[in-house]
This record gives structure tokens, sequence and C-alpha cells, in this order.
């Protein structure tokens, strides 16, 4: 099983970057997020219902964690996602489904996927986005998250991106995306 270390963090964390300043986000803020926030990787799994880590707001040192285990860990073994999907509500057939059309990638880049999605979540849809006095809600970080899932080009992003408004949609209750593409 593999491990998140602070180098996928700081990888992650510049993907994020470089990608949002070439969507025409503001370089300043860019820049205030990516120097002035503090990024972590913390021991263990995530709590219950958290997927990936968080952001926490200060206005002198914002900061981002990251769980050193979570479902991109454990993406060979489809009972452990599967299981983590009919937590958060989603029909057991529609969880089928999502297995079935991520069955074609592999574990690492399924790893590298999943934590740059999250990633793009945090420190672009929470952190940048409060910095810019925008809406920084879940709902609005997961639009950031699907904007960004769509600009980027490899084959496991286009498989993915087929389920992540759903995935999304349950995992953090917004019914909007609960649809399965």
């Amino acid at each position: 099983m593999r491990k998140i270390t602070l180098s996928d963090v700081n990888r992650w964390k510049k993907n994020s970057f470089e990608l949002a300043l070439r969507l025409g986000y503001k370089q300043k803020i860019l820049s205030s997020v990516l120097h002035t926030a503090r990024y972590s990787v913390l021991p263990g799994y995530p709590p219950e219902g958290n997927w990936y880590g968080w952001c926490k707001y200060h206005p002198s040192h914002p900061e981002i964690a990251v769980y050193e285990y979570n479902l991109s860990t454990h993406f060979s073994e489809s009972n452990v996602i599967k299981s983590a999907l009919l937590k958060k509500g989603m029909p057991s057939a529609q969880a089928d489904e999502i297995i079935n059309k991520l069955r074609p990638v592999s574990p690492e880049d399924f790893f590298e996927v999943f934590n740059q999605s999250g990633m793009d979540h945090e420190a672009i849809g929470h952190l940048y986005h409060r910095m810019d006095g925008q809406d920084c809600s879940e709902k609005a970080a997961v639009r950031v998250q699907i904007q960004l899932a769509h600009e980027r080009r490899y084959l496991a992003w286009e498989l993915i991106r087929e389920v992540m408004p759903a995935v999304l949609g349950y995992q953090f209750n917004i019914a909007e995306f609960n649809k399965t593409q």
C-alpha cells in the first residue's frame, strides 16, 4: 500500500497552481496561496466521512493538510471504495456502475488523479476562492474541482471525469451532482 508523502503533496500543489494560472486565475492570489499556506501530511487515515484532508483559513497562515492514507491508497480493493460510496448514501447499483467504469484505471493513475483532484478542491476551490472573496463553500469547491478536471488531458482523467460529479455529489451531499453520466 502506497503512502502519501510531502513530495506528493508538493507535486499536486504545483500542478493545481500551474493549471489555475493557465486558466486565468489571479497570479497574486495564487502566489499567496502557494507561499503563505502551510501544507502537511497527517498520519493515518482521515476521520469518518472525510476522504482526503482539509483546508483551514487563517489570515496569516492558512493550512492544507492531506492524510497519508485515503481511498486512493486502497484503489485495488474495490470493496473499500464501494463501502465508502455506500456510506455516503449512493445506491449499490450506482456504486457498482462507478467501480466498473474505473476498472481500466491503474492504481497508480487513480492515486494521482484522486489526490490531484483533492488538491484542486482544497487549494483552489477553497483557499484561493476564500482569499479572493468568492464563494468557497463545498459546493463551490466541487464546481472548481470538476472544472479543473475537465482541463486535464489524460486517459485516466477522461474516465474519472465521467463519475466525478456523482461521487462528489454523494461525498459532499450535493444532490444536483448525484447522477452518473
